[in-house]
């Protein structure tokens, strides 16, 4: 081989090694509302608003192998279609509700120390188990574009799980989805409950 040739080929596979990896494919499983507290024993430092939807997500993917020790992911979301330039407020992802970096908030709320942070498997499904969290409105205090209420009018929500890293291309996900049908029954789910605790 030339060595203008082995100067190609080398180019080539250095491009190819800056390309980041797919990061797999997404199911929604559940989505619930909680209060913006919920979020505080994963990430005590975040500011979320009153109300989140807790969104649980599974996939076959590992994305502790697949980011090789799960830093820099961040969960994005959008109204659909998927619009990165319109983003809705998220958190996450997590593994179950558990941060993926090697801390945690005990019940005192004391930081503690985690060895090995690992998404863990839905049994029955063998599939990874995933959490992530949005704002039900727009933050009164920050200008975030859309605004947005799903209180108000539940639409479908895109979202997709990133790793921007130092990638020509970015490794990330396919694009999931959660239908509207699912916000509105967690919004209704709230209220029934609120009526059941009047007296």
């Amino acid at each position: 081989m030339s060595t203008a040739a082995r100067s190609a080929a080398f180019a080539t596979l250095a491009l190819l090694t800056a390309c980041g990896k797919p990061l797999g494919t997404y199911e929604v499983g559940d989505v619930k509302l909680v209060p913006g507290s919920a979020l505080e024993k994963i990430e005590p430092y975040r500011k979320p608003g009153p109300d989140l939807l807790r969104i649980e997500f599974t996939s076959a993917t590992d994305l502790y192998e697949a980011s090789k020790g799960g830093g820099g992911l961040y969960l994005w979301g959008s109204f659909c279609p998927y619009d990165a330039d319109r983003r809705l407020r998220t958190f996450g992802p997590y593994y179950n509700d558990r941060n993926l970096y090697p801390s945690a908030v005990d019940d005192n709320g004391k930081v503690v120390e985690i060895p090995d942070v690992r998404p863990i498997r839905d049994p029955r499904t063998g599939k990874y188990i995933y959490t992530g969290y949005l704002d039900l409105a727009s933050p009164s205090d920050y200008a975030w574009d859309p605004p947005y209420d799903l209180r108000r009018q539940a639409a479908d929500i895109c979202l997709r799980i990133d790793n921007p890293g130092y990638f020509i291309t970015p490794s990330r996900s396919r694009v999931f989805k959660i239908p509207a049908a699912m916000i509105r029954a967690s919004l209704l789910k709230r209220q029934a409950a609120q009526l059941q605790r009047r007296p």
